[in-house]
């Protein structure tokens, strides 16, 4: 435990905290006629460790509670070589600003952090796709599994809706950065298309109908399981979605219909 110093600045009335850092009163844009107070506060050393998927390394930082993610960025640097404005600090999946401190973040001592590498850098991921084999995308490490997919969704025209993104046996969750999972340019992504989905159909009586089809089902397969099944029959039936009337032959997993619950 040590003793740090802060500024209690009275603006207007109102009271406001800056801690000294080493800048000048102007650094701090406080504006004359400020009644200024300086204030001795206990701080606190804590570890942090601080992960770096890119080559799986773990760097441990004793630092202070004060200190800015800025701050930390630059001992860093001075440690690893590593320039603050090519990588990122994370923290439970978000991202930590540059001016917070360690401790109106309510950072622990002991609490792994991630770095994460540049957004402007891309890197490339090989995919197994069902439909064009083995694909190459460009992709950043800060970007989510839904990110990955929706490139993907823009090479093999399936929705990403329709995909399971899984690696070495594990499904990845949507939400999650490539970051979060380690995952390295030598890993390979496979795209896996579930068996059946459901669509609801509703008929011009406003009745819902609810069908399970599979991904190579036609427009033309839905007729038919709705002349078996409401006795409508197959020349008499138009399928809607968004007012589009969709072509018999085209195939559901390259229409819109999966990717809403509604079709009419």
């Amino acid at each position: 435990m040590f003793r740090s110093c802060f500024l209690l600045v009275i603006i207007s009335g109102m009271a406001r905290e800056f801690w000294i850092m080493g800048q000048r009163i102007l650094d701090y844009g406080i504006p004359k006629n400020s009644t200024i107070h300086l204030v001795h506060r206990q701080s606190y050393r804590m570890t942090l460790h601080f992960k770096m998927p890119s080559n799986e390394k773990t760097i441990k930082l004793e630092v202070q509670e004060d200190y800015t993610i800025q701050k930390i960025k630059s001992i860093i640097q001075d440690e690893e070589g590593i320039c603050p404005c090519d990588f990122e600090i994370y923290s439970c999946g978000k991202l930590l600003e540059n001016h917070r401190t360690v401790a109106s973040l309510n950072i622990q001592s002991e609490d792994t952090l991630q770095m994460i590498c540049n957004r402007k850098e891309t890197r490339s991921l090989y995919v197994q796709t069902p439909t064009k084999g083995s694909i190459k995308v460009e992709v950043r490490w800060v970007h989510t599994v839904l990110d990955v997919k929706k490139i993907i969704e823009s090479i093999i025209n399936i929705p990403s809706q329709c995909m399971r993104l899984i690696r070495t046996d594990e499904q990845l969750e949507d939400w999650k950065t490539l970051a979060c999972y380690d995952i390295n340019e030598d890993d390979v992504l496979t795209v896996e298309i579930p068996d059946k989905f459901q669509i609801s159909v509703i008929t011009i009586t406003r009745k819902i109908i609810t069908l399970d089809v599979f991904p190579s089902s036609t427009v033309a397969n839905v007729k038919e399981l709705l002349s078996r099944l409401e006795d409508i029959p197959v020349n008499q039936q138009r399928i809607l979605f968004n007012r589009e009337c969709l072509k018999t032959a085209r195939l559901l997993l390259h229409t819109a219909l999966i990717r809403s619950p509604y079709s009419t």
